[in-house]
């Protein structure tokens, strides 16, 4: 799956803010042909820069509503305040995102994946250990999204499983 998005904001707290996207590790379910069954491995978040400013971030499709909580970005159906600020909510911002889903070929995030990010808390702590994950918030950064694309799936009988094509 990638997530496209613009991400603004003051210079050294976005570069922070990326590292911290990099550092990101998500479960990637595949099929295992030969066992018939799923697998699950961690797979590090990819972050790289897109078209005319655009950021693009590549993650398992099954871990949307987790990407979407660990960044905060605000829900634009309940139009609460979030990451993205006050300011996001507006006719001029929707114009300027359906143009940008069109040149990127991408899609709107569905109603029912913000609600599902409403629901996960953005940080966790680890029960049986003293660790813990946080969130990706990052004081003087607005992440504004665009949309997703969705990858293909295939089925490679060479190494005998069928996956998501990150």
């Amino acid at each position: 799956m990638h997530l496209y998005f613009y991400a603004r904001g003051i210079s050294h707290q976005v570069e922070l803010w990326k590292i911290f996207m990099q550092s990101q590790f998500w479960k990637w379910k595949r099929y295992n042909l030969k066992k018939k069954k799923d697998e699950f491995i961690l797979v590090q978040g990819s972050l790289r820069p897109s078209f005319y400013g655009t950021w693009e971030y590549v993650f398992p499709k099954e871990c949307l509503a987790d990407v979407l909580s660990i960044m905060g970005i605000a829900n634009p159906h309940t139009k609460k305040d979030g990451y993205a600020g006050k300011g996001y909510f507006t006719f001029a911002n929707s114009i300027r995102n359906f143009g940008a889903r069109k040149l990127l070929g991408a899609k709107a995030i569905p109603k029912k994946i913000w609600e599902a990010a409403d629901k996960i808390e953005p940080s966790i702590l680890i029960d049986s250990t003293w660790r813990g994950l946080s969130h990706c918030r990052v004081d003087g950064v607005a992440i504004h999204p665009i949309g997703i694309k969705e990858d293909v799936e295939y089925t490679w009988k060479e190494t005998g499983y069928r996956q998501e094509m990150l």
